[in-house]
This record gives C-alpha cells, structure tokens and sequence, in this order.
C-alpha cells in the first residue's frame, strides 16, 4: 500500500442473502483496479464494507463515484431479479 494516502470507508448495509452476489460481482473491479492511484478492499459481516485507498484526492473522489455506481447497480439488477 506504498503511496497510498488517502482513505474512504463505504459501509452499507446489505440484506444476507444478497451480500455473496454483491462481493462476487465487485470483486474483478477490486482485484484489478482500472487505475494505479486508486485500490479498494472489500469486506463484510454485519455490513458490507469497502475501503478505497488513495494516492491523491482526485483519485479518492473517482474511486468513490465508481464503488458507489457499482453497487447502486448490482442493488438494482439483483432488486429486478427477486
């Protein structure tokens, strides 16, 4: 994590039986990042959490609109399919 300093914590709350279809669908876009400045971490146990670590604050806002969408998006397509 050299050269990362910048951080963000997403934590959303996130019914069980939904949370495996959350992490699966984020994590190609958490084990290789679109971009160098920006990495994330996924987690998640009573909620879901997503650490964004970033080089500069650019990178941290663009970090955060992607994870964001990302999830807004998932939510919504799996909302459709229930």
């Amino acid at each position: 994590m050299h050269g990362f300093q910048i951080h963000a914590r997403i934590k959303a709350k996130v019914p069980a039986k939904k949370m495996e279809c959350i992490v699966m669908a984020l994590r190609p876009d958490v084990t290789n990042p679109p971009s160098e400045r920006v990495q994330a971490r996924i987690s998640c146990g009573e909620a879901l959490i997503i650490d964004i670590l970033a080089k500069d604050l650019v990178g941290l806002r663009a970090g955060l609109n992607s994870y964001l969408r990302l999830l807004k998006t998932v939510e919504d397509v799996l909302s459709i399919l229930d």
